[in-house]
């Protein structure tokens, strides 16, 4: 994933809070019904966005939909699949993703983070936490 990550740019950038208003618009559009309970938590979601808004400064090439199925394992080399999702972003965004997909506990988070920025900085982890929270997954 650092390999994609410390990568050539994309052509855009991945707003997830543009894809949940791209989805939002197209849902009402089509006289579609929300899934019973997401006004509860839209708020939630829009407050963690904004707490996130200083980490889009900095973005670079991730995947941004890690689910097991987009993940290869040749037992040599890990191949990233379905680039559809593709832009740029916060590398916690992707980390995130695989810490949801994953089911990863406080303490794997950690240790992810440890393995991929070299250290545990508490606010690596928070942005992880927030980023696993809105991703896809969740």
């Amino acid at each position: 994933m650092k390999e994609l990550h410390s990568g050539v740019s994309f052509w855009q950038d991945f707003d997830m809070f543009r894809l949940i208003e791209f989805y939002l618009e197209t849902i009402k559009d089509r006289e579609l019904v929300l899934p019973k309970g997401y006004t509860d938590y839209r708020e939630q979601i829009w407050e963690m966005g904004e707490a996130l808004v200083p980490y889009r400064e900095k973005l670079v090439p991730c995947h941004n939909d890690l689910v097991p199925g987009n993940i290869m394992d040749d037992g040599n080399r890990v191949f990233l699949l379905d680039f559809d999702y593709s832009g740029n972003n916060d590398p916690c965004f992707d980390l995130g993703s695989i810490s949801v997909e994953a089911e990863y506990d406080d303490t794997q988070v950690r240790e992810l983070a440890r393995a991929y920025y070299g250290l545990i900085d508490e606010k690596i982890i928070a942005r992880i936490h927030l980023n696993l929270q809105i991703g896809p997954g969740s």
